[in-house]
């Protein structure tokens, strides 16, 4: 009998005997099921809520679309922004380049919040 009789001869059996195993191990050990079809960023959007596709939680999510703009809690640039504005005659081109970002973005952050507030 050559090498290639024998492997024709176990193989099935091999294969059988391997999904049986692998079986166990999936059961015993979740590693051992392989890698979620999620990747972790879609995880934490669905646990969040702002993933349109999968909601992990019931728990209907707060979405800051439904608030006002002056009851929006300042983020970093936003505060940053309106303390150029209340303090400083900048214009909106100076501070883009004074914070080395757009105009478009500082503008957008303007709006957003409502800025600027006192």
């Amino acid at each position: 009998m050559d090498d290639q009789e024998k492997i024709e001869k176990y193989q099935d059996i091999y294969k059988e005997a391997w999904d049986r195993q692998n079986k166990i191990d999936r059961k015993e050990n979740p590693l051992a099921r392989g890698p979620s079809p999620m990747t972790r960023r879609a995880l934490d959007n669905a646990k969040r809520g702002t993933s349109t596709r999968i909601r992990t939680d019931q728990v209907p999510s707060t979405t800051l679309e439904n608030i006002s703009p002056e009851d929006r809690p300042l983020s970093k640039s936003a505060t940053l922004i309106n303390n150029m504005m209340l303090t400083t005659d900048m214009t909106l081109q100076e501070m883009s380049e004074e914070l080395r970002t757009s105009r478009h973005s500082v503008s957008y952050i303007k709006k957003r919040y409502g800025l600027p507030r006192t």
